[in-house]
């Protein structure tokens, strides 16, 4: 039972620094791909009845959102400058920081 308990402490933990993992890349603006991969299978894995799980669910629902949305890349007439408006991405990302929050909360740190 003791090592039923510590495998799940283990799991619990690497989840933890998947989900910070992901608030890091979402701030930075990265496609975070890599850690809703891994995520989504550690997901499959909680039991379903466990609360996490339905937080990360609904975590990688908003993230496939944030990252599917169109990025626009725009320039000035003439310049050379270029910047990139993410206006379709600011709400799922706001929600994906708050649900990240949420999750962490769940989660031993």
């Amino acid at each position: 039972m003791a090592y039923l308990s510590r495998t799940t402490q283990c799991k619990r933990l690497l989840l933890y620094a998947l989900v910070k993992g992901l608030g890091d890349a979402v701030r930075r603006n990265d496609q975070c791909k890599r850690y809703r991969r891994r995520l989504r299978l550690d997901t499959e894995q909680i039991a379903a009845d466990d609360p996490v799980q339905d937080a990360l669910k609904e975590l990688l629902l908003i993230s496939g959102r944030w990252v599917m949305a169109p990025v626009v890349t725009m320039s000035p007439k003439g310049g050379s400058e270029r910047y990139v408006y993410r206006s379709d991405r600011d709400e799922p990302k706001q929600q994906m920081l708050e649900l990240i929050e949420r999750v962490i909360g769940l989660l031993p740190s």
